[in-house]
């Protein structure tokens, strides 16, 4: 990651995150500004925070299943109380004709982790394993008072209510898909 000068495109600073591949799933990383002025950004299983205007950084590990041959985490949103809040995607056990990437995921049968992290101190406040493998990104939502955070699984749209220090996974809501035609058929991964 680096940060150029608008007008001359000279480089700032330069920032390398080392994602070892044969430990880590290789996935895009995403960057994101937060409403408190810092750059966040997650690769792999890591999660920075970068103060944009010297580059300096700070970054965690994020919960990874043990055995599940690398963790990444495909993006995080933002809760209304400035929470990062992201999930993981498990590969599986590596193959020799690796499957792609979300194929993979589903094949594994590995659940994610669904995170919620303090922007501020990089403190994980709370962590949870969904009950399937979850391909889509993850979605929150304010429904005065409460706040939810959504994920897309294999069947069900998952739903979480977003707590101070939790992640509560609403037993009320979780609609099943559902799967016009041949029964057995199932949506190809995304």
């Amino acid at each position: 990651m680096a940060r150029l000068d608008a007008d001359t495109l000279e480089e700032r600073w330069r920032i390398h995150f080392k994602v070892p591949f044969e430990h880590d799933f290789d996935w895009p990383g995403v960057l994101g500004v937060h409403g408190n002025g810092f750059l966040y950004v997650v690769t792999g299983a890591k999660l920075a925070k970068i103060d944009p205007a010297t580059g300096a950084h700070r970054t965690i590990d994020l919960p990874e299943h043990p055995g599940g041959f690398g963790a990444a985490y495909n993006g995080f949103v933002i809760s209304r109380s400035g929470d990062i809040i992201a999930k993981s995607l498990e590969r599986g056990r590596p193959l020799v004709n690796s499957l792609p990437g979300l194929y993979a995921v589903k094949e594994s049968g590995i659940p994610a982790f669904l995170v919620s992290v303090d922007a501020d101190t990089l403190e994980i406040k709370a962590v949870v394993e969904t009950p399937e493998p979850v391909l889509g990104r993850v979605m929150v939502d304010g429904q005065a008072p409460d706040e939810f955070v959504y994920l897309p699984g294999l069947t069900h749209v998952w739903r979480y209510r977003l707590g101070p220090d939790s992640l509560t996974l609403d037993p009320s809501w979780n609609p099943q898909y559902v799967f016009r035609g041949n029964s057995r058929a199932r949506p190809a991964a995304c």
